[in-house]
């Protein structure tokens, strides 16, 4: 499932989990908010969801918490 994130989406997927909002993710990846949307879009089509709980869902029924 994580395998098809690449490194910069694994990172924004790890802060996301952990309850970061966007503009801290920003501030700490140094992207702009246009990247972090493409991220985060790309990230929730990968991993077939729409919303941020049905991704915390995915990721803790999928037991992959320890692999971000």
């Amino acid at each position: 499932m994580l395998e098809t994130l690449t490194p910069k989406e694994t990172e924004v997927l790890y802060m996301l989990i952990r309850g970061q909002n966007y503009r801290g993710i920003t501030d700490w990846l140094g992207l702009d908010y246009n990247e972090y949307v493409k991220l985060k879009r790309s990230i929730f089509k990968k991993l077939n969801v729409t919303r941020m709980n049905e991704l915390i869902y995915a990721i803790w029924t999928a037991n992959l918490l320890e692999e971000i």
